[in-house]
């Protein structure tokens, strides 16, 4: 009983619940058991909530419409990705540098929409992302402007994406095998990224300390299995959450 009070007292303290997506809040086109009341729960205790993905092969819009098709409606300012978080980082720190952007052509409209300079040549900073339009000639040139210099930005780490058939290769995948080549790490931003933890900075939310996660990670503050009922890791990161939801 008292286990379950100090859950009741948490989950009262938190302002703004970040929710993950992909193998928590949904798989494929399938809503996971329990995510819709979750929804309802926080909207009842008048909480707040905006959905936080690592994948930045689409943009807000898409898993707007997406999860109308579910029976969960949102708008476009409660859903936030990577993609999301590596524009404003770019804009804070690297303002009017030139891009080369290994991402699909949605995240092409994002960047170009966010302001950022997307180029084919000399570019300042190279970014990868979830790019399920890859081809040999995008790693090719990747690759090359790395090696002469340019700055390696990854959206986020993910290794591996879930879907409905298992997993397919992400971000961290494809930045593995240009790290293979060049001998360069990227610099990992998304979910897991200091400045973009608790989706503040980016939803004018209240302060982290005051969020709650519902997400795969074991850094999240609070936790949601995926659909394996694995509570996962990331990377080398120690930290313990404070409660499991």
């Amino acid at each position: 009983m008292a286990e379950l009070l100090d859950k009741q007292q948490a989950v009262q303290d938190v302002d703004l619940f970040v929710l993950d997506m992909d193998g928590t809040f949904y798989l494929g086109d399938r809503l996971i058991e329990g995510s819709l009341e979750f929804i309802e729960k926080v909207k009842k205790a008048g909480k707040r909530f905006v959905f936080f993905t690592n994948n930045s092969s689409r943009i807000p819009s898409f898993y707007q419409q997406k999860l109308e098709r579910m029976g969960c409606l949102v708008t476009t300012r409660e859903v936030i990705t990577s993609g999301d978080v590596t524009i404003n980082w770019l804009q804070a720190t690297h303002p009017g540098k030139k891009v080369y952007l290994v991402g699909t052509p949605l995240l092409e409209q994002s960047f170009r929409e966010g302001g950022i300079c997307l180029v084919e040549e000399a570019p300042d900073i190279v970014v990868v992302g979830f790019d399920t339009t890859l081809t040999y000639e995008k790693l090719e040139k990747a690759c090359t402007f790395i090696r002469r210099g340019a700055l390696f930005i990854a959206t986020h780490l993910d290794i591996n994406c879930p879907t409905e058939d298992g997993f397919i290769p992400d971000c961290g995948a494809m930045c593995a095998l240009i790290t293979k080549s060049t001998g360069v790490e990227p610099r990992y931003l998304g979910k897991h990224h200091r400045g973009a933890k608790g989706a503040g900075c980016l939803c004018g939310g209240p302060s982290l300390h005051r969020c709650g996660h519902r997400g795969k990670k074991r850094c999240q503050r609070f936790f949601g299995a995926d659909r394996r009922g694995d509570h996962g890791r990331c990377g080398n990161c120690r930290c313990s959450p404070d409660l499991y939801l």
